[in-house]
């Protein structure tokens, strides 16, 4: 069984259920994931327990790159304010 996703053309993400390969043997269930844009060109392969740690760890980082995103903005406006009060 797979099940295949694609997203906005950049990343394609597959599920391999766990099979017997007749020349490989047993493998386990796996997901493959491709990106492919302007900033990124990978390919991985992750077992489940891979994919269950990123999916944990994913939320952290969001959260980190928003607050980022945030103080940065913040620090634009701060400066724009003081550089008009200057020209006042």
């Amino acid at each position: 069984m797979s099940i295949y996703s694609r997203a906005d053309g950049d990343i394609e993400v597959r599920y391999d259920a766990a099979q017997v390969h007749e020349r490989y043997g047993a493998l386990p269930a796996s997901v493959w994931v491709s990106l492919d844009s302007q900033y990124s060109n990978s390919k991985l392969n992750l077992s489940i327990e891979d994919v269950r740690v990123l999916a944990e760890r994913l939320p952290e980082i969001l959260m980190a790159h928003d607050a980022a995103e945030h103080a940065r903005a913040e620090q634009a406006a701060a400066e724009k304010s003081a550089a008009e009060s200057r020209a006042a």
